[in-house]
Parts: C-alpha cells; structure tokens; sequence
C-alpha cells in the first residue's frame, strides 16, 4: 500500500472515509433464500449459491462459512469440495464446534470431492453451528465449477444448511 491518497484502488490507502472502494482480490458468494435440508448419506447434494467458476491450469485459495444446523446432536455434517474433472489437487482444513461439550473439532481433506468433515456434529438441534473450511485448489486442464456440497452421516437424519453460509475464492500464482 501507498500513502497517496490518489492512488488506484488497489494502491490507495485504506480509510474509513474509502473502505467502501476498496477492491478485494476475493469473489465472495453467501447463500440466501431458503435454508436447504439433506436426509442421505449417500450422493452429496451441492450448496445452492456455493459454487466458483474455475479457469483451467489455475490455482486458488478458498473458505467457506457453513451455518448448520442438524436433527440431533449426534449425527454429522458431511461437508465436500466438488471440483472440474481431474484437478492437480485439492487440500484444505475444517473445524466446527461440535455437540462435544462445545469443544471445537477438526481435520484435513485431500482429493476431488472427498469429505471435508464427517464428525462435525450440531452444538445443538435448536442453535445453529459453524463450520470453517479453507483450501487450495490446483485446477487442471478442465474449466468448470467448483461447489460447496454436503450430505447427514446419519442415514434417515437430516443436516440443514442454512442462510448466511457463505465463501470466497481467490486466483493466486
């Protein structure tokens, strides 16, 4: 950053008077409308508005803010990272506040739509949980969509995803 108040927007000195102009190198999607309820376990159901377009041979880092909510204390949150056909990788991290006494739980991923979190289980049936993802992607040769998806490790028990999950995407070198 530069002191000189004139600059570009990606140069200029952050104030309060200019936060507003500020450019982000983010893209940022939050879901709304209607909360959205999973009762499988099998085939993982995309996060509406939880998706990036991925250029092809780029890489990326990413989060995700997932506002949840299960049927019971003790069925768990399955989270997934759906990328185009045959990335160079995906690598990430998770924790989530679980129903474990409110202790926060966690782990790592790797791999094209491979489980992020399957223990995370809900603080509570009455209180929505947080769950926190981030991750690099390294695209290959396809173009495409990279998505938020989720499925209950609870067969006939449902997780809920609710408004205000959110998530941003950055290109990086």
């Amino acid at each position: 950053m530069v002191d000189d108040p004139g600059g570009t927007p990606l140069t200029q000195k952050i104030t309060i008077a200019n936060l507003s102009t500020v450019v982000s190198p983010f893209t940022t999607v939050r879901k709304t409308g209607l909360d959205q309820g999973k009762a499988s376990i099998s085939n993982a159901l995309p996060v509406n508005q939880m998706e990036f377009t991925l250029v092809a041979n780029t890489n990326y880092v990413f989060e995700f803010w997932v506002r949840y909510i299960t049927a019971a204390t003790t069925t768990g949150l399955g989270l997934f990272i759906d990328t185009p056909a045959t990335p160079v990788g995906v690598w990430g991290v998770w924790t989530a506040i679980g129903s474990t006494g409110g202790i926060p739980v966690g782990g790592h991923f790797a791999g094209d739509n491979t489980t992020a979190s399957i223990s995370a289980t809900s603080f509570s049936t009455s209180i929505d949980s947080l769950a926190y993802l981030s991750g690099i992607v390294m695209n290959g040769v396809n173009a495409g969509t990279m998505q938020l998806a989720f499925a209950t490790e609870v067969s006939g028990s449902s997780a809920t995803i609710r408004t205000g999950t959110c998530g941003r995407i950055m290109t990086i070198a």
